[in-house]
């Protein structure tokens, strides 16, 4: 029977064979565990929400019945990529990308940004220039995206002061 010791963050070593493994939740399981990639640099490696990245390498966790898979953003240069806003969105000098579908082909790199709307507990709406998105999807704006996204732009443009008791 393995045993596990915590390392860092959800991460764990098999006490017998000294292998390392994630802790996540399956939906009809419970917790489950899932080998660390080799390529990840547990003493360096930070936790994003959805982006795992360490001094060397950008991951991407995606969430399926079988728990959150942690997956390398191979083509991501690590030395200039960001996270947007702690959202499934992040950028580097060369592509925007999301957690699920890698880089969003159309998407503008100077003026994209993340749009703090949760769904599912996560930030999956973005918007550039040109365009609306729902994960990597050019959406319309049917649910007025565009009123919501002024209304939070002008709220966290002029934040209201403190009232004085």
């Amino acid at each position: 029977m393995k045993k596990l010791e915590h390392v860092k963050l959800n991460i764990y070593r098999n006490t017998i064979d000294s292998s390392l493994v994630y802790e996540t939740f399956a939906v009809d399981i419970g917790k489950v565990y899932h080998p660390v990639p080799n390529n990840l640099n547990i003493e360096t490696a930070n936790d994003y929400g959805e982006w795992l990245i360490d001094d060397r390498t950008v991951f991407a966790w995606y969430n399926t019945s079988d728990g959150r898979l942690l997956n390398e953003l191979e083509i991501a240069d690590r030395a200039t990529f960001l996270v947007l806003d702690s959202s499934i969105y992040g950028k580097d000098k060369n592509h925007v990308y999301d957690t699920r579908h890698g880089i969003i082909e159309k998407a503008d790199l100077e003026t994209f940004e993340a749009v703090k709307i949760e769904v599912d507990g996560r930030v999956a709406y973005a918007k550039d220039k040109d365009n609306y998105f729902f994960w990597d999807e050019i959406v319309t704006d049917t649910l007025g995206f565009a009123k919501e996204y002024r209304k939070l732009k002008i709220k966290n443009e002029h934040p209201t002061k403190p009232k004085r008791h």
